[in-house]
C-alpha cells in the first residue's frame, strides 16, 4: 500500500467513524434517553484498534519520555513512564497479558505458527485487555471511567490533569506562563 493509498484508507476511517457517532447521537435523540452503553461500545472498538500499538509500545519500552502540553509549554522530562490500563494496572505486569504473550511465545515455536507477527500478539492482547476491562463492569457491577482512554501513559494522566486544572481556573503552569 502507497502512503497515498494509507492516508485516503485513514480518512474514509476517520469519516466512517464521524457518521457513525452522528447516528448515535440521532439514535439517542429518537429514543429521547441517554444510553450510554452504545458510546462506550464505540469507544471499545476504537480502543482494540489502537491499544494494541499502546500495549506494544510499552512491552518493547518505546513509550514516550518527553511530554509537552502544547506547543508553547516547554518539554518534559517523564521518568518511568508506564502504561496502565483503566483498572490501574500496569499492563507490562498484567497476568491476563504476560500469560497471552508466554502462550505465543511458547507456540511460535512450532513452524506452523513461527510467522506469527508480533503485531497480531499485541491486537490480541488488546482485544483481551477490552474484555477484562468490560467484564469487571459487569460482574462487579462498578463504573469504570474510560472517557479518558482505556490505557493511559503518564504523558496521558499529564495531559488530562492540566486540561482540568485549566478547565476548573486553577493558576496557570509558571512554566507556561514564563513563555507567553
Amino acid at each position: 500500500m502507497t502512503h497515498e493509498q494509507d492516508q485516503q484508507q485513514k480518512r474514509h476511517r476517520q469519516s466512517a467513524e464521524h457518521i457513525w457517532h452522528v447516528w448515535l447521537n440521532r439514535w439517542s435523540d429518537q429514543a429521547k434517553s441517554h444510553d450510554p452503553s452504545m458510546y462506550e461500545f464505540k469507544s471499545m472498538v476504537q480502543f482494540m484498534e489502537y491499544g494494541a500499538r499502546q500495549i506494544e509500545n510499552a512491552y518493547t519500552g518505546k513509550l514516550p519520555v518527553i511530554h509537552q502540553q502544547c506547543s508553547r509549554s516547554a518539554p518534559e522530562k517523564i521518568d518511568n513512564n508506564r502504561l496502565r490500563c483503566a483498572l490501574g494496572k500496569d499492563v507490562t505486569e498484567c497476568d491476563f497479558l504476560k500469560s497471552i504473550k508466554g502462550t505465543f511465545d511458547e507456540q511460535r515455536k512450532d513452524a506452523y505458527y513461527a510467522e506469527i507477527p508480533d503485531a497480531e500478539i499485541f491486537r490480541v492482547m488488546a482485544n483481551t485487555c477490552a474484555w477484562h476491562i468490560y467484564t469487571t463492569q459487569i460482574k462487579e457491577g462498578k463504573f469504570i471511567d474510560t472517557s479518558e482512554g482505556w490505557l493511559m501513559d503518564e504523558s496521558d494522566r499529564m495531559y488530562w490533569e492540566r486540561v482540568y486544572k485549566s478547565l476548573a481556573g486553577g493558576a496557570p503552569d509558571p512554566a507556561e506562563e514564563s513563555e507567553g
